[in-house]
Formats: structure tokens, C-alpha cells, sequence
């Protein structure tokens, strides 16, 4: 009975909700996740029997351990198994397992040009919708309880080999993310709140969890950051190479965030003054004594890259990107017109033999380089004659934005003995913690 209690949500918000803008949940949300779209044709295999829904009335039992073949035909979907054709709808069909832990394994995702780039093999809990996009291709969206997508979002983000009040503070800033997004929608569509990318959270169902990264969901269940009274825009990044980024010099549009303010990431305030050139340069190539430094204890292996890191790009390439902004010729300098306070270029200047181009705020400059920086925090020196050098030497600090979280910063400082509510007031200003359900 109890498992038929958990479901009726989530099939009434799938039969009869809106996606409307939501206030402080009172209780735990149900959150719309997307998994793919643009597909032509999925397969899942289930775990156990699955109901397959059309519409409130029309049901019917798809059996266990068997691939369930969803097609875009037409005017609308085709579900089959092997050859057997098992039904159709005109708009979508949703997969809800007997009970709430029920899984359905994303077995294969194929696109117009052949298979797709969606990650095949992952398992998924909650309600499954495939629905007809007015393209007429395929997108699949997870519905399912907060804490439970919190399960999927926290092994995936920050890694189970992370230490545990790590993965605490991943919980609580996922949540808060989550909360935030809910409420101002700005990562939904038309039938999801959030992706499954980096571009919202990276959310991999069950696939990479492990009952530590569930525990750690559990031990903080409902707790969010909030200031103000307002959960914030709990944002983080891989590595803020030593000190993170002000909230305006990333996202423009997104302005001044009094809670996303940069802050050396360290007990300690560094005296060089990272927006000035030389000053920077001397940060780029030191080592210095702070918590996303990779000596630190509790910083997996795999952390431990690109809090230094060189790149070596050529004039011809440089140029070549160049051009799809601007046409300047051969490129003769490349110099930072503006840094933030972690040091992260806010506008780049390239000259060229026939002009000038400026790239900037971080995405962008980032996004210019192919395949593209790890961070905007970095220098650039010509190799070369003066005039038209034939390379550039780039060296730089960290990994993402910078913006907030510093999650190997906060592996370092759970490496240190720091509980999670220090960690998480460190990296965000002003904060306070509240359990909101």
C-alpha cells in the first residue's frame, strides 16, 4: 500500500500539473529531469514489470527484463518489443515501475545521425516519460521526489571517492541549486524543470551511486542555503585553482549576488593583488598553501589535475578562431584588458595585422579556444619573432567558472577535519543553513 501512496504524486503531477513557478517548498518537490531529447528511437530495459501510460485510463503491463523499443513514427510514438508491436500514442507515453525503487535502463539512444551522444547504460528510478517534440524527434525526462535525483546528482558531481563531509556539501548545494531553479525556472522547458548536463547539474540516475553518496543525501535531507530568507543561486565549479570569481565578472546578466563573492580559498588572505598582471603571473606560477592545492589530504587522484596547467597553441589555429568572430589577419599579440579579483580575464584583446578583436566575459574567452580552456584564469606569452609569433604559451589555474563552490577546495577542507556547514559558509557569503522540509 505504502508503494502506491509514493506514486499517486508523482502520476497527478505527470497527468495534471502545470509547470508554474513555485515558492519555499513546504514539503518535498517533484523535480522533471531531462535525459536526452532530439532522439529518434530509445530502448530501456526494465529491471522488473513496468506500467506504460497513454493517458489517466489507458494501461497497459510491460513485463520484466525485456527491451522496450520507442520509435518517432508518423504522427506520434510506437513502443515495441523486438517485432512485436506493444502500442502507440500521439503525444507521449510515461513508464512507472511497480515501486518507487524500480529501475529502467537506458540502453540506447539513436539520433538522425545514427546513435546519439547520450550516455547509454544508465539506470533510472521514478516515473519515465518519452514525449513527441514538435520536431518530431524523441525526448525522455525523469520525474521523481527531490532527494531522490539528489541521489543520482551528488556521485556524479562530486564522486564517491570524495570524503563524506564533501559529498554533505555537495548534497546541500544540489538542493539548493535545485530549489533555487525550481523557483525562478531558469533551466526548465516545456515539460522539464532541469537537464541532466553540465549546463543545470549532471544527474546519472542510479548508475554511479554508492550507499555512502546516498547517506550523505539522507544525513542532510531538506537542508538549503539560504540568504535573506531566498535559497540562492548555489552555484560551484571543479577547481577555483586558488581563489574564486565575484558573481558580475562571470555572468553579466545575473549582476552582483552578495552571497557569490570571490575569496581566497584559504584561512588566510593571499597580498598579491590577482587583477593585476605581474601579480598574477607570480600566482600562476606558485603552488600556493590553500584548499584546492592537490598536496591536501582527501583530494582524490583524479582532483588533483589542472589546478596548474600549460597549453601550447599555434598562430595559424589562433587565428582561425579568431576569424569566426572577427577577420583580424595573422595574429601579432593577444593581451588581458581586464581581470576580475581571482585573477579570470574579464575582456581578452587579439591584434592582428588588419585590427583588433575583444572576447570576453569568461565563457567566451574560454569558449574561443578549441578545444576549449579549462578556466579563464590564465596568461598567454608569444614564442617567437616579435612581430608575428608562431606560437602561444598558455598557463593557467583551475577548472570552470570559479563562481561559488570550489569542490576540490571542499574535498581539501573535509581532508582537514571541516564539517560541512563551515565548508559550505566559506565559499558562500552570508549564508545561513535551514531544513525546508
Amino acid at each position: 500500500m505504502r508503494n502506491a501512496i509514493v506514486l499517486v504524486p508523482l502520476l497527478l503531477c505527470l497527468f495534471g500539473c502545470a509547470l508554474l513557478p513555485r515558492r519555499l517548498p513546504q514539503q518535498e518537490p517533484i523535480v522533471r529531469v531531462l535525459l536526452f531529447s532530439d532522439a529518434r528511437e530509445v530502448t530501456f530495459t526494465s529491471s522488473e514489470q513496468f506500467q506504460c501510460f497513454r493517458s489517466q485510463e489507458q494501461t497497459s503491463v510491460l513485463p520484466a527484463n525485456t527491451q522496450i523499443q520507442f520509435r518517432s513514427l508518423g504522427q506520434g510514438i510506437e513502443w515495441s518489443m523486438g517485432q512485436q508491436s506493444l502500442g502507440s500514442a500521439p503525444e507521449f507515453v510515461a513508464l512507472a515501475g511497480r515501486t518507487p525503487h524500480a529501475e529502467c535502463m537506458l540502453s540506447k539512444v539513436v539520433g538522425e545521425q545514427g546513435d546519439a551522444e547520450w550516455p547509454e547504460g544508465r539506470k533510472y528510478q521514478g516515473i519515465l516519460e518519452i514525449r513527441r517534440q514538435s520536431n518530431g524527434n524523441l525526448s525522455g525526462i525523469c520525474q521523481l521526489p527531490l532527494e531522490q535525483y539528489l541521489c543520482g546528482v551528488v556521485p556524479s558531481e562530486i564522486g564517491a571517492q570524495a570524503p563524506f563531509e564533501a559529498q554533505k556539501v555537495q548534497a546541500i548545494a544540489a538542493r539548493t541549486e535545485t530549489l533555487s531553479a525550481l523557483a525562478d525556472r531558469r533551466y526548465a522547458g516545456d515539460h522539464y524543470d532541469i537537464c541532466s548536463t553540465v549546463m543545470c547539474q549532471v544527474f546519472t540516475g542510479r548508475t554511479m551511486c554508492t550507499p555512502e553518496t546516498d547517506l550523505a543525501v539522507f544525513e542532510t535531507r531538506g537542508v538549503a542555503m539560504l540568504h535573506q530568507g531566498k535559497t540562492i543561486g548555489a552555484f560551484y565549479a571543479s577547481n577555483c585553482g586558488g581563489h574564486s570569481e565575484h558573481s558580475e565578472n562571470v555572468w553579466k546578466a545575473r549582476g552582483f549576488l552578495p552571497y557569490c563573492r570571490g575569496i581566497s580559498d584559504s584561512s588566510k588572505r593571499i597580498r598579491l593583488d590577482l587583477s593585476r598582471e605581474d601579480d598574477f603571473s607570480k600566482w600562476i606560477a606558485s603552488m600556493p598553501d590553500c584548499y584546492c592545492n592537490p598536496s591536501n589530504p582527501g583530494i582524490p587522484d583524479w582532483a588533483k589535475r589542472r589546478f596548474r596547467w600549460e597549453r601550447r597553441v599555434s598562430a595559424e589555429d589562433l587565428q582561425r578562431w579568431v576569424t569566426k568572430v572577427k577577420g583580424i589577419g595573422r595574429i601579432q599579440s593577444v593581451k588581458p584588458l581586464a581581470r576580475g579579483i581571482s585573477g579570470r580575464i574579464i575582456e581578452l584583446e587579439f591584434k592582428g595585422e588588419n585590427g583588433t578583436c575583444v572576447a570576453g566575459p569568461e565563457l567566451p574567452i574560454r569558449r574561443l579556444f578549441e578545444p576549449m580552456l579549462y578556466s579563464a584564469a590564465f596568461t598567454i606569452e608569444p614564442v617567437g619573432q616579435e612581430e608575428f609569433p608562431a606560437s602561444f604559451l598558455i598557463r593557467g589555474a583551475g577548472s570552470g567558472h570559479g563562481v561559488g563552490l570550489c569542490q576540490v577546495g571542499a574535498m581539501g577542507m573535509a581532508g582537514r577535519g571541516m564539517k560541512c556547514d563551515k565548508i559550505l559558509k566559506h565559499y558562500f557569503t552570508g549564508i545561513k543553513l535551514r531544513k525546508m522540509y
